[in-house]
């Protein structure tokens, strides 16, 4: 089952297992995210144990805590912290997904500031960290925003980031197992189901071309973690997207085409 979902917390689950796995589907996916301070031992293995018992595989999203508006840069003790929580669980299957982070071209996400050297090399050490612990641990990148501009040090493109990635430590795609991608209909989430190109629901195209002509031989497989539509009706009516009727058929077309 390639559908899931993206769940704000571990109680969503008895509410969204329905939808994953609906019209005869079986071991959907569900993305969430683990914070510093929301390492409770009990939450989480009640989580994943319902995971098990409803057939839903998680990919785990890592954060810190946040500091005003931006997240806190994570130390490698904070690595260490996740990294032996995540280890102590007993997880509903045997590949054990972990995106690193989230959208760290955007200072908001790094400390108030983009820094893709710290990023590359605190993502290595993570991977290698779990990677020590248990090879079962299977690791994605962080998804980036693809139609963030370049406006260092508050954002910088996928290009930039993919450029200064490989330019600075190639290997990063060596710890890696599999692309996160944000591949989301923009400009403005009002994009169609046939546009095409970085900022399309094709943009993980855009991003596997990408990393190959900058030399990188690896072929990741793609998980789409962010995308879809804004609809229209509401509290508040949005009248610049789209209505409900068009943007349940749009996902119906973009989950034909993926």
């Amino acid at each position: 089952n390639i559908f899931g979902l993206h769940l704000t917390q571990t109680q969503d689950l008895s509410t969204a297992k329905d939808i994953i796995n609906s019209n005869g589907g079986d071991w959907g996916w569900v993305t969430i995210v683990i914070r510093l301070d929301q390492l409770d031992h009990q939450t989480w293995q009640d989580f994943f144990d319902n995971c098990r018992k409803y057939h839903l595989i998680p990919i785990v999203r890592l954060a810190t805590i946040a500091d005003g508006d931006n997240w806190k840069i994570p130390q490698e003790s904070d690595i260490d912290n996740l990294a032996n929580f995540l280890n102590s669980l007993n997880w509903p299957n045997k590949t054990q997904h972990i995106i690193l982070f989230n959208e760290i071209n955007h200072g908001q996400e790094w400390g108030g500031e983009v820094d893709i050297k710290s990023y590359v090399d605190i993502s290595i050490y993570t991977s290698q960290k779990l990677k020590s612990l248990n090879p079962n641990f299977f690791i994605l990148s962080t998804g980036l925003d693809l139609a963030s501009p370049d406006q260092s040090p508050n954002y910088l493109s996928a290009e930039t980031v993919y450029q200064q990635i490989f330019d600075y430590k190639p290997e990063y795609f060596d710890n890696i197992d599999g692309l996160a991608s944000h591949s989301y209909p923009n400009h403005g989430f009002v994009g169609t189901p046939k546009d095409t190109g970085q900022h399309s629901i094709h943009g993980y195209q855009w991003e596997l071309d990408t990393i190959k002509s900058l030399g990188v031989k690896k072929e990741l497989p793609v998980f789409i973690t962010e995308t879809g539509w804004p609809h229209q009706e509401g509290i508040n009516k949005k009248n610049n997207f789209y209505t409900t009727k068009t943007t349940s058929q749009f996902l119906l077309d973009a989950y034909h085409i993926w």
